[in-house]
């Protein structure tokens, strides 16, 4: 980043070898541009890390199923919001994002990932989708969904679902460091960290 910002571009296209691919960070917020990167150039800029526990997910027993009729919806709400209060993590009540998804216009979507070991749900994640952006919603995982890189393999896939929708941009969401995994999680994606405007009284 230059001197005094808080903003970069990780990833320049061709210029960094993924022709294609431009993610940017804007201090807590990381943002993928995917529209015209294949899922190969994607590939490549995923961060060693990020893409040996990727590799791993995709050779283990775990298998996906989406949802878009919003079937799955009650079950990682209410998933979520055991764990949120378990784990005492910040994030939006199970019920406002209900409101979210439940309220939608008419050219938004949402998707429901889970990942199932032995047909048992171990993790799973909501995107809601506006116009041609997406946005990470809230997720969950459990103890052998980490073990086996649940969340690796679901934000793998919704890449590819989104690409097909014609999704230009893919919003993975707030990260600070008082979420310190979850920002080096986000961040090994390769996505770009974005600083929002902020709220004003």
């Amino acid at each position: 980043p230059k001197t005094g910002t808080t903003c970069s571009r990780v990833v320049f296209g061709e210029a960094d070898g993924v022709p294609g691919l431009v993610i940017d960070r804007f201090d807590d917020t990381v943002v993928f541009q995917i529209s015209t990167a294949g899922m190969d150039a994607l590939r490549a800029g995923l961060k060693r890390n990020w893409r040996n526990h990727l590799n791993q997910a995709e050779r283990s027993p775990l298998a996906l199923e989406w949802d878009e009729t919003g079937q799955a919806l009650p079950w990682l709400l209410k998933v979520y919001e055991l764990d949120k209060k378990r784990r005492n993590y910040p994030g939006p009540s199970a019920s406002f994002v209900a409101f979210m998804a439940e309220n939608r216009g008419p050219e938004e979507f949402y998707l429901v990932g889970r990942a199932l070991l032995a047909g048992k749900p171990v993790a799973g994640i909501l995107v809601i989708g506006h116009g041609q952006s997406a946005t990470y919603q809230t997720g969950w995982t459990s103890g052998a969904g980490r073990e086996y890189g649940a969340h690796y393999l679901l934000l793998w896939n919704v890449l590819d679902r989104l690409k097909r929708k014609g999704i230009r941009d893919f919003d993975l969401g707030g990260a600070n460091d008082e979420t310190d995994g979850l920002k080096k999680f986000k961040a090994g994606m390769g996505g770009e960290f974005v600083t929002l405007v902020g709220q004003y009284s």
